[in-house]
């Protein structure tokens, strides 16, 4: 009984909590805005990234402002209750009312917004604003603007939406564009992985007009401004213009027109609780085959930990070796080296690898995130056998070289491993955190677990079974990989050697005795 005391007890805390708060049913009853009017007082979320929250403020003072990192995360806090109201565009509006009947729009908009298109600053640059200023000039004159907005707005055809990518010759070179791929119908992942929507319907159109050769970088919006001013693309997609981004980027005139609307939830579902699980489940892993975009995504992020871990592994182990064989300049370089690596964020350190060091470099997205990552481990391991090191003490070591024992032969033979089950524990700590790390690799465009999991909520605008399945595979990801550690660990380690094998060296020279 005393031992079930303490969990009854807080078991009972944790009910009494949840007991209290109001429930989404009750939030809903009691805001549920129908005018800009009755916006004021309300939380409204915002994406980041964009100033929309200029344009409440304006229209709405009173309102509360929340921001979100992405649209899909925006939609469950409003069902939930946790936002009164959410802005966003009529444009994606077409599909979010697709996906969910309760979604109402407040009749007057915030505000009408002339989007154009970021371009970087260099020379190239002033090349491609001038195209794609005639580009869009063209466009609008003859029709095709006319025609792409209803194609992908008005008449938006779900599931056999294609873009014509025909027709691309590239003899003027590759132009990397940037754009959100969790935005449909504007730039999304259709089905088999292919880039749909009506930005990549322009890209092609533009580069097929002028003979460039598109490479579509899919990123955070709140990161496509990073990717622009470091050359890392040449084109944003969708930027909103505000006077700090207009200081270091170039805007084309708008290429699309749109108005900013605030959206409220009524539930009008009235299907039975196993039906939404089943489709939901449906939405999630059945459709378009999206159960292949989770299997993608986890291959992605485990590549990622395992080449991570090797390299990191032997970046470390180098490490120790430079600093034991050299004097107190080495060991102060590195100390420092792991210092900078141990308090910079991991996704700032691979946004300055991805945009800065390695902006002007031809390198994949996942090599850059490997690198990352890789500095990271190795750092975290270098202090790991400097502890296990200690840990062993230096008789041993005076025994070995007393013996004849060369310095390396030494460590590798005698003091290494025993370090090693010094610290094997904390070292699988270290690859579990990594691998939950990996999860940020989403911010310069690698496709993860976590980023395709984005991206299927960008499409189903449901949380539950993306979020599950993400948190699941993570879970057996990190099974898999701290289980086939413990049995390298297990293996090397001298202290679980079959009897026999202790046995053999003084077998055979107890037989030698006996002639």
């Amino acid at each position: 009984m005393k031992r079930i005391l303490p969990v009854l007890i807080v078991l009972c805390i944790i009910g009494t909590i949840f007991y209290c708060l109001p429930t989404s049913k009750q939030r809903q009853e009691q805001k549920q805005p129908k005018t800009l009017e009755e916006l004021n007082g309300c939380k409204v979320g915002i994406q980041t990234g964009l100033n929309y929250e200029d344009y409440l403020k304006e229209a709405c003072p009173d309102a509360e402002p929340i921001f979100f990192s992405q649209f899909p995360t925006m939609f469950p806090a409003l069902q939930q209750g946790k936002v009164d109201s959410i802005l966003t565009e009529t444009t994606s509006f077409v599909v979010e009312r697709l996906e969910h009947e309760g979604l109402v729009a407040i009749e007057e908009p915030l505000d009408n917004v002339d989007c154009g298109i970021g371009v970087s600053s260099d020379r190239n640059g002033a090349v491609l604003m001038e195209q794609l200023n005639d580009f869009i000039a063209e466009y609008k004159s003859d029709g095709t603007y006319d025609e792409m907005m209803k194609y992908w707005f008005d008449e938006y055809d779900r599931g056999n939406a294609t873009v014509d990518k025909s027709g691309i010759t590239g003899e003027n070179g590759v132009v990397n564009f940037t754009s959100e791929a969790s935005y449909e119908p504007i730039c999304f992942v259709g089905e088999g992985g292919e880039l749909l929507g009506f930005d990549v319907d322009f890209i092609y159109r533009f580069c097929r007009k002028y003979g460039y050769e598109p490479q579509i970088i899919p990123l955070e919006y709140d990161a496509m401004s990073a990717a622009l001013t470091s050359g890392r693309c040449s084109v944003a997609m969708g930027l909103v213009e505000d006077e700090e981004r207009a200081e270091a980027i170039k805007f084309t005139n708008a290429y699309i027109s749109y108005d900013i609307i605030a959206l409220y939830y009524v539930d009008t579902n009235e299907t039975s609780f196993p039906e939404q699980v089943a489709a939901s489940f449906k939405k999630t892993f059945i459709h378009e085959e999206r159960w292949k975009m989770f299997a993608e995504g986890a291959y992605t992020t485990l590549v990622i930990t395992v080449l991570s871990v090797l390299f990191g592994t032997v970046m470390g182990l180098l490490l120790y070796l430079w600093v034991a064989n050299g004097k107190i300049a080495e060991q102060r370089v590195t100390d420092f080296i792991c210092w900078i690596a141990g308090s910079t964020p991991t996704v700032v350190l691979l946004m300055i690898l991805y945009y800065i060091l390695f902006g002007n470099y031809v390198i994949s997205n996942t090599a850059a995130a490997i690198v990352g990552f890789s500095i990271v481990f190795g750092c975290e391991f270098y202090a790991k056998i400097v502890s296990g090191v200690k840990a062993v003490g230096t008789g041993q070591e005076e025994a070995a070289r007393a013996q004849g024992f060369s310095v390396n032969q030494t460590f590798f033979r005698i003091i290494f491993p025993q370090a090693i089950r010094h610290f094997s524990a904390n070292y699988m700590s270290d690859v579990v955190s990594l691998i939950q790390e990996t999860s940020v690799v989403g911010y310069i465009a690698v496709m993860d677990l976590t980023k395709m999991s984005d991206l299927i909520r960008g499409r189903t605008y449901e949380a539950f079974f993306p979020l599950i399945a993400t948190a699941c595979i993570y879970y057996l990801l990190i099974l898999l990989v701290t289980t086939l550690l413990k049995r390298v660990f297990f293996v090397t380690d001298n202290q679980n050697r079959k009897v026999k094998r202790i046995l053999n060296g003084i077998d055979t020279q107890a037989d030698k005795n006996q002639e």
